[in-house]
């Protein structure tokens, strides 16, 4: 944690920066996943939920959070990130981003409509499918936030990406759940704080979770990440002298 918290404060300008040049760009799909979310709001009911989870999809799921994820795995790997190369890696992946957003649409779409099916049968058979498909709806979107940290480091194909994602789900279900947790915990600091969302938070989630994820391919790979030279909270307060 101590090395996470000195990474935020070593980048502290670009992961504002980063997280603001996300936001304009990512303009397009916070209209249309406003328009889910107004849309979910007018049937009401289950489609509320519809539409937050295809609302969330649009907004943190969009291919131009491959900017900070490029970033983010960067800083993580003790490497320098620039706004030239996160672009770069941008149009490199863009394509497979977009497809891995769609599948996820898709995806949570159908288990959806399943969990309105099934509610209409009145008998216990029907109880039964719903809360199944209800814990595929939740189970799926937390493996769903794990695709971009896989795939700007692994640089693999969509389907290599959703199985190596199913893999380590399955093998690590506490950490998987874990990260959701603190992805709920920024979500909430951005919705308590406004803006702060757009201004940084997002960004810092980013970093934590590529931070997790290499520690996680690690345990595969045996790259481990690099150990740092230690540093006191000194060094925060009085820089100057450090």
């Amino acid at each position: 944690m101590s090395r996470l918290f000195w990474m935020v404060y070593d980048n502290l300008g670009d992961l504002f920066l980063t997280n603001l040049i996300w936001s304009l760009l990512n303009c397009p799909y916070l209209i249309l996943a406003y328009g889910a979310w107004q849309l979910g709001l007018n049937f009401g009911g289950v489609f509320i939920w519809a539409g937050g989870l295809i609302a969330i999809n649009l907004v943190f799921l969009s291919p131009i959070a491959l900017i900070l994820y490029s970033s983010g795995s960067n800083w993580v790997r003790g490497n320098e990130s620039t706004i030239r190369s996160s672009f770069s890696v941008l149009r490199k992946y863009f394509w497979r981003a977009q497809l891995v957003q769609l599948i996820s649409l898709l995806t949570k779409f159908v288990l959806v409509t399943n969990v309105v099916f099934y509610s209409e049968i009145s008998d216990w058979i029907g109880l039964l499918l719903t809360g199944l498909m209800i814990w595929a709806v939740f189970i799926f979107l937390i493996f769903s936030i794990q695709f971009y940290p896989l795939l700007v480091t692994q640089d693999t194909t969509v389907i290599s990406t959703i199985k190596l994602v199913a893999i380590l789900g399955i093998s690590h279900p506490l950490r998987m759940l874990w990260n959701f947790c603190v992805f709920l915990l920024y979500a909430i600091l951005g919705a308590v704080t406004g803006v702060g969302l757009f201004l940084g938070i997002y960004a810092a989630w980013v970093l934590w979770s590529s931070f997790r994820c290499q520690r996680l391919l690690s345990l595969y790979t045996g790259n481990v990440l690099e150990p740092t030279t230690p540093r006191s909270f000194r060094e925060l307060i009085r820089p100057w002298e450090s």
